[in-house]
């Protein structure tokens, strides 16, 4: 399960969105002033699913083999994601960096997942738990899809 998802960027800008047991929706909201043919574009919709995509593995810049359209990472340098969720037993807190785009690091109770995270430097962030992105996925393979654990 999601928990939340917090978005951190430039000037201290914060938004936490917090998600609860069930179906969530994303969606905008007209103000009071709108009209009926006003609509809710451009209003960070999307931008909410991509930076979940983004702490789950995806790929920063635009793929231009499916055209699909994914996280920018060029205006969007300074930015960090942080996904609070639970894998198997554990809740664990993701985050990925737009400036150190390849590592995850996390926070929480390790001893319940199938490997624990790499100790050391990722980057210029000494010492704190960090995933390659390669591991990353292969952890949450294990852990949300039953996929056989790496090395077994």
């Amino acid at each position: 399960m999601i928990h939340r998802l917090t978005i951190r960027g430039p000037n201290d800008f914060r938004r936490d969105i917090p998600f609860h047991r069930g179906l969530n929706l994303v969606y905008g909201k007209r103000s009071e002033s709108a009209t009926a043919q006003s609509t809710c574009n451009s209003i960070g919709k999307s931008c909410v699913l991509w930076a979940i995509d983004f702490c789950l593995g995806a790929e920063l810049k635009k793929s231009a083999r499916s055209g699909k359209k994914m996280l920018p990472g060029s205006v969007l340098g300074g930015w960090e994601f942080d996904l609070e969720l639970d894998l198997g037993d554990a809740r664990i807190t993701a985050t990925r960096t737009v400036n150190l785009p390849n590592s995850i690091f996390v926070e929480g109770d390790f001893a319940q997942l199938p490997f624990p995270p790499n100790q050391g430097t990722a980057g210029t962030l000494p010492l704190r738990p960090f995933y390659d992105i390669a591991s990353w996925q292969e952890l949450l393979g294990v852990v949300l899809f039953d996929f056989p654990c790496p090395g077994q």
